[in-house]
């Protein structure tokens, strides 16, 4: 309820910033001048008058959606009043209520006559080619609703899925199946999952720039649940440690298997997944993986082990006396016994934590004002 509560706020900020920038405008085309304070109906109109299709006013106000269809629609406005000039374009893209209230309160504002029959070649030209970039544009919006709102694709970007999923596989994601979760950031780019660009490996990626507007959000809300993770399904989902962003849909997507439900036991003994006292259920398509660390009396041919066996995650450490400490993320039972007899290999331990002793541990602060908690991913089991 909160969401729907929150939505309406925003709808009806946007609708009050678009009736006091278009009103006189609204009287202009011979409508009552409330008209252009009244959700949705303010653009049935515009687009009633501009000859386009009535029923894109839905769309109007869809997260993500909406932002782009706005635009689109106040161009249209705009041109019914003269404004087609590239800065007029501009203005209207980039400072929408704005331009719009600087041209709505203006003296000198006139409608235009848009007869066809009077139309120069240069502006049967132009025509054509607002007509060839709407075509692009809702093509567009047709894709975003698609990624929005109905399935959305992910690469595999690392083999902790090997060999169910391998790197590079392409899959698309059913966001209904258990529940749709209704966008929480949404004014964002199309098709970007958190940030615009990679800033590079030395800078901070907190400073990348974010591909969504993180001040407008809205809260938490999943609608028709039917169903929920069973064990064994492959699910993606949203990386809760992602220190990068704050909004939850932002978040770095994973995908992994559910192992245990609400209400399952598990634990870890001697590097073992047990749920309910029992060794997991290993299926056709998994291959368990663990981690290893391996130290070499010479550097492994690392790009050499990427084309034999897939991605591997892991670190690299050379020690004093020449020698050199590989700590893998996660290698299956036959590629831990093929690097196990490399000849450069001294020894090859997996990596298991004495019982009781945990992956996240939390350290007091210099300042003794806040708690870190710490992760160590070494400990992850992948399937």
């Amino acid at each position: 309820m909160n969401y729907f509560l929150t939505y309406t706020v925003y709808v009806l900020i946007l609708s009050v910033l678009m009736g006091i920038s278009t009103w006189k405008l609204f009287k202009k085309l011979g409508y009552n001048p409330l008209f252009a304070f009244i959700p949705f109906y303010n653009y049935f109109i515009i687009l009633k008058e501009t000859k386009h299709p009535k029923w894109w006013a839905i769309l109007s106000y869809l997260p993500i959606v909406g932002p782009i269809m706005m635009s689109v629609f106040h161009l249209y406005l705009m041109k019914k009043f003269g404004k087609t000039l590239f800065k007029d374009k501009l203005l209207t893209v980039i400072l929408p209520f704005i331009y719009m209230a600087t041209v709505n309160y203006s003296k000198d504002v006139e409608l235009e006559d848009e007869n066809d029959l009077f139309l120069t070649d240069e502006e049967k030209s132009e025509k054509k080619k607002d007509s060839f970039i709407g075509s692009v544009t809702f093509a567009v919006v047709f894709a975003t609703i698609i990624h929005v709102f109905v399935t959305q694709p992910f690469g595999i970007p690392t083999g902790s899925m090997e060999r169910t999923l391998l790197v590079g596989d392409f899959l698309f994601v059913n966001k209904w199946s258990y529940g749709y979760r209704l966008p929480m950031r949404p004014l964002a780019i199309p098709f970007l999952q958190g940030t615009i660009m990679d800033t590079g490996e030395k800078g901070n990626p907190k400073d990348d720039p974010k591909s969504y507007v993180d001040a407008v959000k809205l809260p938490y809300e999943r609608i028709l649940q039917f169903n929920k993770p069973q064990r064994h399904d492959v699910v993606v989902f949203n990386y809760p440690q992602d220190s990068v962003h704050t909004a939850i849909d932002r978040k770095d997507p994973y995908v992994k298997r559910c192992v245990a439900v609400a209400g399952d036991t598990f634990e870890m003994r001697a590097g073992r997944l047990f749920v309910n006292g029992k060794p997991e259920t290993v299926l056709g398509d998994q291959e368990i993986q663990h981690a290893y660390t391996v130290n070499t009396g010479t550097q492994l041919d690392i790009p050499s082990m990427y084309n034999t066996y897939g991605f591997l995650p892991v670190r690299e450490m050379q020690d004093e006396k020449g020698g050199f400490t590989y700590i893998f993320q996660g290698l299956t039972d036959q590629t831990a016994k093929d690097i196990k007899a490399l000849p450069n290999v001294i020894s090859m331990e997996e990596n298991i934590y004495p019982k009781d002793s945990a992956t996240i541990s939390y350290k007091l602060n210099a300042d003794k004002t806040a708690y870190t908690k710490s992760i160590d991913t070494t400990q992850s089991i992948f399937q």
